[in-house]
């Protein structure tokens, strides 16, 4: 079974697992962001409020 139905549609589950993944990725990502330290952040041009509007993000917010 590759997680598509007879039609070639994805199925219910399939959708569901890349929910789930996408969710766990955000995560995972928003987890580092909040690791950086102020050079990191200045190397990634990344300002220290942009950040912490990221990583206050709830995990199913993109």
């Amino acid at each position: 079974m590759n997680g598509r139905a007879e039609t070639g549609a994805p199925t219910l589950w399939s959708a569901v697992g890349r929910a789930l993944d996408a969710w766990m990725r955000r995560a995972r990502d928003r987890d580092a962001l909040a690791q950086l330290t102020a050079r990191e952040r200045r190397d990634l041009g990344l300002s220290r409020c942009a950040v912490e509007v990221e990583i206050r993000k709830a995990f199913w917010s993109a």
